[in-house]
């Protein structure tokens, strides 16, 4: 079950709530929900939000309730040219010390022609273990989108 609703108050503000409800066929079910905030700025600039928690049952009953935080900002540069920033956080047992999740990222936005988009990122991800230390790992995509 996947329900989503947006609601906005005011021009270029936007209020959200999601939920999802999911089983695999391992019986693993998990129950999220989440709340979002999107805020236009003119210009092509925006800000977009959302935190929510995740609820997950094993095959031994056993639940845990994880955390997350996902913030987006998208700057205007130039006609189809867009900076990117985003932030996100996950902890994954929020009744316990547990493994905490960092993931900041900058990336460009290219809208060179029409029906054509790249996506160029770099993104910093650091696990912080309560037990041990680890290095940071750096990711760099790229994505090309085509539209026929």
């Amino acid at each position: 079950i996947a329900l989503h609703y947006e609601y906005e108050p005011a021009e270029r503000w936007r209020l959200g709530v999601s939920f999802l409800r999911d089983r695999n066929s391992g019986n693993l079910q998990s129950n999220k929900i989440g709340f979002l905030l999107k805020r236009g700025l003119g210009n092509g600039h925006s800000v977009l939000g959302e935190t929510g928690l995740n609820q997950s049952t094993s095959l031994t009953n056993k639940a845990t309730i994880s955390h997350y935080i996902w913030t987006q900002s998208t700057l205007r540069m130039a006609r189809g040219v867009f900076l990117q920033s985003n932030m996100e956080y996950n902890k994954e047992d929020i009744s316990r010390q547990s493994l905490e999740t960092l993931k900041l990222g900058l990336g460009l936005l290219l809208f060179p022609f029409q029906k054509m988009e790249w996506r160029l990122s770099a993104q910093d991800m650091r696990v912080m273990d309560p037990d041990r230390v680890s290095e940071d790992v750096w990711n760099l995509q790229g994505q090309l989108h085509l539209a026929f």
